[in-house]
């Protein structure tokens, strides 16, 4: 997804979040509680997976991610029949444990980003999870009740989310461009022959002909 596309795709799932808010707070009633709540949850998901795509795609570039993770990372997974045909079967990740897993793989591309989870925002994060799923899959009627609190924690989990994607993928991106100087240095040093670099090239393809 190019920037504009992406700045547009964020746009109308943040635009929905405040126009949400907006109803919220002209009248607080259950049914603008649970719209803001599932408003918030929709921008959160899509928040999340253009997070995913932009630092899987980076990855990739520069082989900071295995094969293992690129997999899980697809949820794709694929089923041989007793009679020999392939399926292919949707695996999803859970939301906290994509977000743990695409963090890991963006710190790992600029350790100087590293990320904490043991933080308030992270709990709060986990809590509106819980009530975003009572909302969404209610078994009961008490289960459909938003109190002001189940508001405010999902209001600052939506916060502390945004933070958390748009520093990783602004994090990611400068340690790409960092990578590609490099590299054009090296290039470039190459190129006019320099001794040490020439060396490090010629020991490099004889480990690849071996």
């Amino acid at each position: 997804m190019d920037s504009d596309l992406h700045h547009d795709f964020t746009s109308v799932l943040v635009l929905d979040v405040v126009a949400a808010m907006q109803r919220y707070r002209a009248e607080k009633t259950q049914a603008n509680s649970r719209d803001l709540i599932r408003s918030i949850f929709a921008a959160v998901e899509g928040s999340v997976w253009l997070y995913r795509q932009h630092v899987t795609s980076i990855a990739k570039s520069i082989e900071a991610i295995t094969r293992e993770e690129e997999l899980a990372l697809a949820e794709t997974a694929y089923l041989v029949n007793a009679n020999g045909t392939v399926s292919e079967q949707m695996r999803f990740i859970p939301l906290p444990a994509l977000i743990r897993l695409t963090t890991r793989i963006a710190n790992r591309i600029d350790p100087r980003t590293e990320t904490r989870f043991d933080i308030p925002g992270w709990e709060s994060f986990q809590r509106a999870i819980a009530i975003r799923n009572r909302i969404t899959h209610p078994k009961t009627k008490s289960d459909l009740l938003v109190s002001e609190r189940d508001v405010d924690t999902c209001h600052a989990a939506f916060f502390w989310l945004l933070q958390l994607t748009e520093s990783g993928m602004e994090a990611v991106v400068s340690a790409f461009r960092a990578y590609v100087e490099e590299m054009r240095e090296i290039f470039e040093k190459l190129k006019a022959g320099d001794p040490e670099i020439t060396a490090l090239y010629h020991r490099a393809q004889m480990y690849l002909d071996e």
